[in-house]
């Protein structure tokens, strides 16, 4: 399912559901620890702040305490905080314009056509469900750096369509060139269970 899809790959860490809901859009596997880089023509990189300003601050447990320490509540309390900044409509946005994008279109309007019926299948299809999950086993990073990671990478799911909508797209439209945080470089590198690796 296109929506559960695309809300793995934007949530990279949180794992809900089972794996063939996670199946990737079009160009990107299931098991991508970073987001999808579009082409190098556009050098526009939004500067996304490690704390960016969302409906809430996440707060998993004690910023000092190790992940490996963390129990199911937290993944949990992510996914709650993922639900308060992330609406359906931004996800199926980002569907339709993978969609639209991928493969390439031959015109505009076979791009907005494509778009537009992602879109729309993404919005009539069911929400989430399923287990959440965190591979936290043997993490000993502070929780401070996962809540970080996870508030940018939520962040980013608005910034990363840059603007771009099913009705401007065109077949030379690209979606947003996003720097990841160092707090998530850190973590795929010293705790890649947390990625599924």
């Amino acid at each position: 399912m296109r929506y559960s899809a695309i809300l793995s790959i934007l949530m990279l860490i949180i794992g809900c559901g089972d794996d063939t809901k996670k199946a990737a859009a079009s160009n990107v596997s299931s098991n991508n620890t970073t987001l999808p880089t579009p082409s190098a023509n556009n050098t526009s990189t939004p500067n996304v702040p490690s704390n960016p300003n969302t409906s809430s601050s996440l707060e998993l447990g004690n910023d000092d305490a190790l992940i490996s320490s963390l129990n199911v509540d937290a993944c949990q309390l992510a996914q709650a905080y993922y639900d308060a900044n992330v609406s359906k409509s931004d996800i199926c946005t980002l569907t339709g314009l993978f969609d639209g994008l991928f493969p390439k279109a031959e015109t505009d309007a076979e791009a907005r056509m494509k778009c537009q019926s992602g879109y729309d299948a993404c919005l009539a299809g069911p929400e989430m469900d399923g287990a959440c999950v965190i591979n936290m086993a043997g993490c000993d990073e502070k929780v401070s750096l996962l809540e970080s990671c996870i508030e940018t990478r939520t962040a980013l799911v608005k910034v990363y369509a840059g603007g771009l909508t099913c009705s401007n797209l065109t077949v030379e439209s690209e979606l947003q060139d996003v720097a990841d945080s160092e707090e998530c470089a850190l973590l795929e590198t010293n705790c890649p269970a947390i990625f599924g690796e």
